[in-house]
């Protein structure tokens, strides 16, 4: 999905805090654009300017976190909103080796220190954990659902045998992660969790949705992820923990619930910047 800037043109309630932010929004793995923009325009009804991206799953890189995924097309839309503060909003896996492969880059290696907040949909998990890989396949299997279903013997095929060579490229990048540690090395250094986890320069302000009813990435890992940032890290987390929605559906079963979540943190920031709201 090609990288969207949106200014925009509407007064909202957060109209004032466009002049110092804007909106980074990292889609979930398969999802179009018009999919994304629906959290798009809940920024820009409330008057913010957002910038949207979806990175192309791919294979493992032996070479690590710094090329998880292709950057490129969304290098220019920064360099257009160099001199405002972020807020993030990650979806899923996907998002998260956006996020990472982001913060490897030379230039962007520092974007932590100008977010104000992060959102986390769906994430983060564990990719070293079976039940992760388990849930690779699913979100796999739904991205090429109409070649499964209706496509020619010779596209199936050829479809099996991509996502064994993907999947044979996740478990290998599973074991150089244990060998990383099993040799003195830190888990963090080569795992995209733990990387976003121990963060030295991770935002003070979290909000994450989540839920029990996740198929493809696990609520306990997702918990623990959250737990380590308002016990041990001491940072502000707003947590909203569903029983119902499936992987990044928590939108569409609880629009109140999501909405009012975007509003506080988005409150908060607003607030850090300016002292004399009464939002």
């Amino acid at each position: 999905m090609a990288a969207v800037l949106t200014r925009s043109a509407q007064l909202g309630a957060f109209s004032r805090l466009n002049k110092t932010h804007c909106v980074l929004m990292l889609g979930w793995a398969g999802a179009d654009d018009k999919a994304v923009k629906k959290y798009a325009d809940l920024y820009e009804k409330r008057g913010l300017d957002t910038i949207r991206f979806t990175s192309e799953m791919k294979a493992f890189s032996p070479k690590g976190l710094s090329e998880m995924r292709n950057m490129d097309e969304i290098f220019p839309l920064l360099e257009q909103i160099e001199n405002r503060r972020l807020v993030m909003h990650i979806f899923s896996m996907n998002g998260i080796y956006s996020l990472v492969t982001l913060l490897h880059h030379k230039k962007y290696s520092n974007l932590f220190t100008k977010t104000d907040g992060v959102i986390w949909d769906s994430c983060p998990v564990d990719s070293k954990l079976i039940p992760y890989l388990i849930g690779y396949n699913q979100v796999i299997n739904s991205i090429h659902k109409k070649t499964l279903e209706s496509g020619s013997l010779f596209d199936r095929i050829g479809f099996m045998g991509g996502k064994m060579v993907f999947l044979s490229s996740a478990v290998m990048d599973a074991m150089r992660q244990w060998m990383h540690v099993s040799t003195g090395g830190n888990i963090s250094e080569v795992n995209p969790y733990y990387y976003v986890r121990d963060h030295s320069q991770l935002p003070n302000r979290h909000t994450i949705f989540y839920s029990t009813n996740d198929m493809v990435c696990k609520y306990p890992a997702i918990r623990s992820f959250h737990e380590h940032l308002s016990e041990k890290r001491k940072k502000d987390v707003d947590v909203n923990c569903f029983t119902d929605s499936p992987h990044v559906q928590h939108l569409r079963f609880h629009p109140v619930e999501y909405n009012d979540g975007i509003d506080r943190i988005l409150t908060f920031v607003d607030k850090s910047y300016n002292p004399n709201s009464k939002m």
